[in-house]
């Protein structure tokens, strides 16, 4: 037997509910209103992200990006702006080979102010630099300027990092000159920086080595002092520096005399502790 009422069609069930609402002084939501207001708000939520998206990387306006990319027409520029921002020192990793007439001209006017000032500069050439005579009067002109080159055998990308707070590197590693991404983040740079460092500790002198009245020892002694502080033999010495065997044991006598050092490691130790290297 059915129970009274259930053989009452669907509809009528629903607008006898509704009608108990109504008549109790509560009013059922309207789902397909608030269903609409949702898509309404979504909307207007997917526009605002459109005309205003998330400055990812960036603070207030009286801040640096802590990323920015450049196009090539502005490169020149802004490598400008940073050589003269620069303050204490400008490290670079220079691939490519040799230098041509113009760029060499080019680089020289750029930073020829920066030089002037005093800024310590570090710059890493491929080895087949040192076959370019042209490149090599470059290195002379840097040198002059209290510039310091080495050379590896091979770079894994262009970059210029400033003061260690700024990195350039190119947008494409096959295409420099297509654009560059200029980086400001302090872990972006510090992974930069100490990657050039590790490439620096191994790289080869290339240029003059006359210390001035500021510096205690030559280049080619500062680099020779890092290699016996990274505990490398003669023949790793030998082999990283292009130094001759008789050469290399006679700088590192004269070194550990020098610095009162009975032992090569303690040569290096006391290095370190006059900010030698």
């Amino acid at each position: 037997m059915k129970k009274p009422g259930t053989d009452r069609k669907p509809q009528t069930l629903v607008a006898d509910m509704k009608r108990c609402y109504n008549e109790t002084g509560t009013v059922m939501p309207d789902t397909s209103k608030t269903r609409h207001q949702a898509e309404v708000t979504v909307a207007q939520n997917d526009h605002q992200i459109e005309e205003d998206p998330p400055s990812i990387g960036q603070g207030s306006e009286d801040e640096y990006p802590m990323f920015e990319i450049v196009t090539a027409e502005k490169i020149d520029r802004q490598l400008r702006t940073l050589s003269n921002e620069t303050v204490h020192e400008v490290a670079s990793f220079a691939p490519g080979g040799a230098l041509t007439a113009e760029q060499i001209k080019h680089t020289q006017s750029r930073n020829k102010e920066m030089y002037a000032r005093g800024i310590r500069s570090r710059t890493i050439y491929l080895t087949s630099v040192r076959n370019d005579k042209s490149t090599l009067d470059h290195v002379r002109w840097l040198n002059e300027r209290g510039s310091e080159v080495r050379t590896v055998p091979a770079l894994p990308l262009r970059m210029i990092i400033s003061d260690k707070k700024t990195a350039v590197v190119p947008l494409r590693l096959a295409d420099g000159m297509l654009g560059a991404v200029i980086h400001r983040s302090e872990g972006v740079v510090a992974g930069l920086q100490a990657l050039f460092e590790m490439t620096w500790s191994t790289a080869s002198p290339l240029g003059l080595t006359v210390a001035t009245a500021t510096d205690p020892i030559t280049i080619t002694e500062r680099a020779l002092l890092e290699q016996l502080a990274l505990g490398r033999t003669d023949k790793e010495v030998i082999k990283v520096m292009g130094l001759s065997e008789r050469t290399v044991a006679r700088m590192v006598a004269a070194l550990m005399a020098r610095l009162n050092a009975a032992t090569r490691f303690e040569a290096a130790y006391n290095a370190v502790k006059r900010n030698w290297i």
